[in-house]
């Protein structure tokens, strides 16, 4: 699996600096010729100001492409990251119930505290200063 994450992660952001470059293309690049279309670059109507807001709209939604999807591969990366964390924390220690949670299974956590009530820590035998 986290094989599988790396792998995504990867491909997310190939695909976050593959719309960069197509964002700054459309700001960047940008050349109408009125009398001859064809050598006209990111140019779709007759007015230079209709294609700069034609052209920032698209690098705008490039953008938000690019930055989606840089975020969904960092997010892969950590997610691969935890799992193979916690898969190298299981190989080195199995799991014991008693000793991930804290308290004692069988119990005497409860005995201890209810055998004491005057301080509430086992089998200590201070008493609580008086108020």
């Amino acid at each position: 699996m986290k094989r599988t994450l790396r792998l995504l992660s990867i491909g997310f952001i190939c695909l976050g600096i593959l719309f960069l470059i197509f964002a700054f293309n459309k700001k960047d690049v940008y050349e109408y010729y009125e009398y001859n279309p064809s050598l006209s670059k990111n140019a779709y109507v007759g007015g230079d100001a209709y294609n700069y807001i034609i052209n920032g709209t698209y690098f705008t939604g490039y953008m938000v492409l690019s930055g989606t999807f840089f975020i969904i591969g960092t997010i892969s990366v950590v997610g691969a990251s935890i799992i193979e964390a916690t898969e190298k924390g299981r190989a080195s220690q199995p799991y014991s119930p008693s000793s991930t949670s804290g308290v004692p299974s069988n119990g005497s956590y409860l005995q201890n505290s209810i055998s004491n009530p005057t301080t509430g820590v086992g089998n200590k035998q201070e008493e609580l200063p008086e108020l």
